[in-house]
C-alpha cells in the first residue's frame, strides 16, 4: 500500500510539473482572460457560440518565447498560406503577443485590422524581411536604445488606394484571421465571400475608381 502511494504521489507531481512546463511556455495562459475569450468568441463559426479551444495556429504563435519569435512565426504561418509576400510592422506583432487587438483609441484601426497587412516592397520579400526578424530575434533580452525601442514598437496603417491593393489586402487580412480564429471562423468566411464578390465584380470597381477619385 505504501508503494502504491508512492507511485501516485510521484506521478502527481510529475503532472504538476508537465502543466507548469505547458504554462511557462504556453503565453496565452499568462495574459488576461479577456484575451482567450476575445479569441474564442472570434473563432466561433457560428457567430452564436464560442468556439471550444483557441485555434492551433494561434497556439503556436503565443507559445513563442519573445515578440521576435513569434514575428517569424507568423511569417512563416502567412508562407504556408501562399502569402509568403505580406508586409507588417513588428509593432503589429508585439500588440497581438500582448493580446492587444483592439486599440483604444476613437478614430484609428485596431492593432488587428486589414490596415495592417499589406504587399511587400518586391526588393524586401527575402533578404531584407529574414535580416530584420533574425535581429529582432538576437536583439531580444539585450539592452537596447531608446531610437531602437520607439522603432520597434511602431506600426505602419496602409489605406489602399487602387483595386489590386484592396484585394491584396482583404486576402492578406482573411490569412492573418485565419491564423488567429481558424479557418472556419465566421469573419473569414465573410472575407472569402467579399474576395470572391470583388474578382467577380473587378471591372466594375475598375471602372469606378477611375471615374471617381474618391471612390
Amino acid at each position: 500500500e505504501e508503494t502504491a502511494n508512492a507511485n501516485q504521489l510521484a506521478r502527481e507531481v510529475l503532472e504538476l510539473k508537465r502543466e507548469k512546463e505547458e504554462t511557462s511556455k504556453n503565453r496565452l495562459k499568462k495574459l488576461h482572460g479577456t484575451v482567450t475569450t476575445l479569441i474564442r468568441n472570434a473563432a466561433s463559426n457560428d457567430d452564436e457560440r464560442p468556439a471550444p479551444n483557441v485555434p492551433e495556429s494561434c497556439q503556436r504563435f503565443y507559445k513563442c518565447e519573445s515578440a521576435g519569435m513569434a514575428d517569424q512565426e507568423l511569417t512563416y504561418q502567412f508562407q504556408e498560406r501562399k502569402l509568403g509576400d505580406v508586409s507588417f510592422a513588428h509593432g503589429t506583432v508585439q500588440q497581438i503577443w500582448n493580446g492587444s487587438y483592439l486599440y483604444a483609441s476613437h478614430g484609428s484601426p485596431s492593432n488587428f485590422s486589414a490596415f495592417c497587412f499589406t504587399q511587400r516592397a518586391p526588393l524586401q520579400q527575402n533578404q531584407e524581411a529574414r535580416g530584420v526578424t533574425l535581429h529582432l530575434i538576437s536583439s531580444q533580452g539585450h539592452s537596447q536604445t531608446i531610437e531602437e525601442i520607439v522603432k520597434a514598437t511602431k506600426q505602419t496603417v496602409t489605406v489602399p488606394t487602387k483595386y489590386h491593393e484592396l484585394g491584396s489586402q482583404i486576402a492578406y487580412f482573411k490569412g492573418g484571421t485565419e491564423i488567429f480564429f481558424g479557418e472556419k471562423c465566421v469573419l473569414a468566411d465573410g472575407l472569402g465571400h467579399f474576395i470572391n464578390d470583388l474578382e467577380e465584380n473587378r471591372q466594375i470597381f475598375m471602372d469606378a475608381a477611375a471615374l471617381d477619385e474618391f471612390f
